[in-house]
This record gives structure tokens, C-alpha cells and sequence, in this order.
């Protein structure tokens, strides 16, 4: 029995050499260091596995470590870009990078680094930012490469994604900066700095504030959640010299991982635990920005913008000490500058690039939704009638009165015509409804012909007391349908409750004063102003802008572009 025993211990021990040899088989591109392998098992102990929490909890006073969640892409079934000649997936490379990255970071006082996936395990979008709210992250940064496109017009380099700032402004400011620096860490390895990228989603998806949501998952959720978050895309794998330069060996991943860590030490200025390192300092750093709206370059916007500067920090400065930011919205378009509630003036409002374009609904005699402040085409156009009483093969012909800026030949525009214009250029449609002896049909259509382009969460309903059961109607058509209350009086409390009664998320009105904005404020609603066409001093937009949001109001309707 004794030597059964012996025999069969030695069997076991030499079957784990045998196991502990084949470990070592591997090819350098594949290759996790011993290193690494600690870093690993280290994170596991640490990671919190809570992937629940909805909100982004702050970490205690007492905590002084400054946390970083990093995010290697992609991993188990999502390869990635792929460098074809070696068969080697975006995803090991990025989970190299990340590893050597947390090597380098927690070389400075008070880091601490976290991963998403510590191996090639297939991590679903929507818990990769949760993890880092979970772990109390000050920052998630995602790291990835890039491939061949349509949305880009260049196929080497780095890019950093960032956020737009339609919820957090501070946060798309932090990611922009950090962003800055890294690219400038990145380029002084050789990689060219293709810039800072912003990309709209093109499903008409919005934030809770009406806003477009950001495109990429990581990006938009770490919006919702309230956390500063880039997505770095490092190279082009399947350009053959950014592959050569900079990813075809561990070493020289690790080079770039390093690259990253300056940048962000840069940045948050962190101090090494041991020697001096000598910071990245920018200052009047100009970087290209780009803006996709589409899968395809050609629709690209491209702009730049200086980092860093005194004149930016002392605009900042003049922002906190003075007015909350506002939206503009367009009355009517460009009322002023061009025919109202035309085709034309809502483009022009468009490419200005308003938050949003106001306009009348009204409804023909066959049922067909228009535009128009007036009911009568008498009054503003060279036709005659009631629009509910004519036809609209009769009314689309209507042509609109020559305005100030002497432009001719507009029509009456279809609501259909609208929205399409909306949704090109990402505006709200701020829909105010106006009387029709059938109103309920009215909006009801207005609504299904919405939805079925996608758009019933780019719409805000505005009507006054008098129309309140439209909104009840709208209301009930969708729950979380966004409306607004017309005040053409003075905004009371009597007032507020009625707009909270109904639903409201926001008062309109032209008659607005300290006082008033306190009280909307302090009722959870926000505050617009709408220009009152009887009140000559309303309508200069320049005086008016300045006025009201120096007051403090969310909302300012212009007729006219003010540069």
C-alpha cells in the first residue's frame, strides 16, 4: 500500500512538469509575462464584481487614491481589427496594453488601476462602464485600434474619442483635455495624431434632456452614468507601418503603453513613487476636432480648438462667475433673417447649429400638417382663406411674404418637410400647436408620422392653458413624451403648478424676471423665453440673449443669428 502511494505521487509531480513545460510554448506575439500574470491576480482580488449600480457613487474623503478603470476592447468572439499577414486580433493587443499600461500607472503615488477583462473574455458593452462606477473610477479609459473605414478619411494613426458634453459638460471637457495629452504622449513615439473625434448616434436615440446621444456604447454610457470617459484608438493594425512600428513586438507595445501612462501622469500631474519624470506641459495646444455624423467621411466636420490657454481659462472663469449656460432655439426657424416657419429658414437654423427649430402646426381641410403662425394665408402670403378650411394641393402654392432680408419665393412648409429638416441637422422640433376645430386628430397625426421616422424623442409639445388638452392627449399617446407650458403673462405659482400638473418639463414665456426663474427653478422645471411679437424691445435678439441669460434661463428663442 506504501508503494502504491509513492508511485502514485510521483506520477502526479511529474505530470505538473510536464504541464509547467508546455506553459512556456508559446509565441512572443501571445506572450503574458510573469509580470503581468501578477498584475492580474492582483486585480482580481480587488475588483468588485457589483456591476448594479446606477449612479456614479464619489469616492470617500478618506480615500486617496486616484482610480483608474481601464477597458481593453473587444475579447472571446469580438476579435476586432486584425493585422492580416500574422492573424493577430485587435483584442490581445489591446489586453497588452492595458496590462502593461496598469504596470506603468501604479508606478505613481496613489493609483490604482482596474481592468474591465483581465483575459480574453467576451465582456458585454453594457457592463464595462458600470464596473468602473462600481469601482469609484475617476476615470474609464477604453483602449483599442483602429481598421480600415467609410467614417474616416485617413487609415493610419491615433485618434481619441470623446465625449460631447450633452449631459456633463465637465466631463466632455476632462475627456477632451486628457485626450490632448495622450495623443501628444502618442506622436512623440512617431504615431501621427489624427486628433480628437466626437460621433453622433444616427438612430435618433436621446439623452433624457432631449440631446442626440454619443454613437459608441462606452462613450454614451459613461455619460449616463456621470464619469469621465475616452476611447484611445492607438493604430491601424492592418496598416502595415503603424503594425511594424509600434505593435509588432511586446516591446514595442509596451513603448506605447508607456506613451499613454505620460500622457495621462501628464495630465492629473501625478509624482512617481520613485525618481522624477519629466511631465508634458501644454499650453495654446491647438488640436483637430472632428465630428461624424454618418458612416461616411464626406459628411465629416472638421474643426480646431486651442487647449490650455490663458484666454480659455479666463472665459471659463467669466462662465462660473456669471449666467447658466443656455440652449438657442430658433423662432420660427431664423424668423428675423428669413420667411418664417419656412423650408429655408429651418435650414438656415440648422446649420447654425441651434438646439432647436420652432414651429406652428396647423392642419388643411384634407388633413395634411403645415406650418403657420397665421391661420389666415391672407395675412401673410398671396392666397386667401382659413388654412383648416383649404385644401393643401391649394396651400402648399401659398407664397410667403417677401421678409426684411429681401428673400422671395418661400412656401408654406410641410410638417413632414420638417421634421426631415430636424433630423438632418439633429435639431429639436419644438412643435407649437395651434387651434384647429379638430385638435386632437391634429396632433394625433402629428405624432404616428413622428414615430414612424424614428423621431418622437426629438419632439417638445408646446402649447398654452387654452390647448392643455392636447397635452393631456399627447401625454397619454407617450408617457414620456416631452411638452412644454406657453405662458403669455406673467409666470405665477399658480401657473407652475398647473404646468406640473400636466406633465410639463419646462415653462415658455416672455415675461420672465428674477423672481420667476427662481420660482420655475425651484419647482424642478426649467425656464425659456419666447420673444412677444407686440414688444419692439424683445425683438432685438442681441439686448435680449444678453438680457435673459445674464437671468439665468435654459432656453432662449432667436430670430435671428447673432455671431
Amino acid at each position: 500500500m506504501k508503494n502504491q502511494l509513492i508511485f502514485i505521487l510521483i506520477t502526479i509531480v511529474y505530470l505538473l512538469n510536464i504541464v509547467g513545460c508546455s506553459v512556456k510554448q508559446e509565441k512572443e506575439i501571445e506572450t503574458v509575462t510573469k509580470a503581468q500574470k501578477e498584475s492580474i491576480e492582483q486585480t482580481k482580488k480587488e475588483n468588485i464584481s457589483s456591476l448594479d449600480t446606477e449612479s456614479n457613487s464619489q469616492p470617500t474623503d478618506d480615500k486617496k487614491d486616484f482610480i483608474i478603470q481601464l477597458d481593453p476592447g473587444h475579447g472571446g468572439k469580438q476579435i476586432g481589427a486584425e493585422h492580416l499577414k500574422t492573424h493577430t486580433a485587435e483584442k490581445d493587443v489591446n489586453l497588452k496594453i492595458a496590462l502593461y499600461l496598469k504596470e506603468a500607472l501604479e508606478e505613481y503615488e496613489n493609483v490604482k488601476v482596474y481592468l474591465t477583462r483581465e483575459d480574453d473574455s467576451d465582456i458585454d458593452l453594457e457592463k464595462r462602464v458600470p464596473m468602473a462606477v462600481a469601482n469609484h473610477a475617476n476615470i474609464l479609459i477604453s483602449l483599442h485600434n483602429n481598421g480600415k473605414g467609410t467614417i474616416a478619411d485617413y487609415t493610419n494613426g491615433a485618434t481619441v474619442l470623446v465625449q460631447r458634453g450633452a449631459l456633463h459638460k465637465d466631463n466632455s471637457l476632462i475627456s477632451q483635455e486628457l485626450g490632448c495629452y495622450i495623443l501628444k504622449a502618442l506622436s512623440d513615439i512617431g504615431i501621427e495624431n489624427q486628433g480628437l473625434m466626437f460621433r453622433v448616434a444616427q438612430n435618433d436615440t436621446h439623452y433624457s434632456n432631449g440631446e442626440l446621444c454619443d454613437y459608441y456604447s462606452i462613450i454614451r454610457n459613461c455619460e449616463k452614468q456621470n464619469i469621465p470617459g475616452i476611447l484611445i484608438e492607438h493604430t491601424f493594425l492592418d496598416n502595415e507601418k503603424d503594425f511594424n512600428t509600434y505593435i509588432a513586438t511586446d516591446e514595442k507595445i509596451k513603448a506605447l503603453a508607456r506613451a499613454d501612462a505620460l500622457g495621462i501622469a501628464s495630465y492629473y500631474k501625478f509624482e512617481k513613487k520613485q525618481g522624477k519624470e519629466k511631465l508634458i506641459t501644454l499650453k495654446n495646444y491647438t488640436e483637430k476636432i472632428t465630428l461624424i455624423t454618418t458612416d461616411y467621411s464626406k459628411d465629416n466636420v472638421y474643426k480646431e480648438k486651442t487647449y490650455f490657454s490663458d484666454k480659455e481659462k479666463e472665459t471659463l472663469e467669466s462662465t462660473e462667475n456669471s449666467s447658466t449656460q443656455f440652449k438657442s432655439i430658433g423662432h420660427r426657424g431664423l424668423g428675423n433673417q428669413f420667411p418664417g416657419n419656412s423650408a429655408l429658414s429651418f435650414e438656415e437654423a440648422g446649420k447654425a447649429g441651434l438646439y432647436a427649430a420652432e414651429a406652428d402646426l396647423r392642419m388643411t381641410s384634407d388633413g395634411v400638417l403645415c406650418l403657420s403662425h397665421e391661420d389666415n394665408l391672407t395675412e401673410n402670403t398671396n392666397k386667401k382663406g382659413l388654412i383648416e378650411k383649404k385644401p393643401w394641393f391649394y396651400v402648399k402654392e401659398a407664397v410667403i411674404d417677401k421678409d426684411t432680408y429681401g428673400h422671395e419665393g418661400e412656401k408654406i412648409c410641410s410638417f413632414d418637410d420638417y421634421l426631415d429638416i430636424c433630423k438632418k441637422y439633429h435639431m429639436v422640433a419644438l412643435v407649437d400647436i395651434k387651434w384647429h376645430n379638430d385638435s386632437i386628430t391634429m396632433i394625433k397625426k402629428a405624432y404616428e408620422m413622428a414615430k414612424k421616422k424614428g423621431m418622437e424623442n426629438q419632439l417638445i409639445w408646446q402649447a398654452p392653458y387654452s390647448m392643455r388638452d392636447c397635452l393631456k392627449t399627447i401625454k397619454k399617446l407617450d408617457p414620456n413624451a416631452r411638452m412644454w407650458y406657453l405662458i403669455a403673462k406673467e409666470v405665477t405659482k399658480e401657473r407652475i403648478e398647473m404646468a406640473n400638473k400636466l406633465g410639463c418639463e419646462a415653462i415658455n414665456a416672455h415675461i420672465i424676471d428674477k423672481n420667476s426663474v427662481k420660482l420655475v427653478h425651484d419647482a424642478g422645471l426649467k425656464l425659456g423665453y419666447y420673444p412677444d411679437d407686440d414688444d419692439p424691445k424683445q425683438m432685438d435678439t442681441k439686448s435680449s440673449i444678453a438680457y435673459y441669460s445674464k437671468l439665468g434661463v435654459d432656453y432662449i428663442m432667436q430670430k435671428e443669428l447673432i455671431k
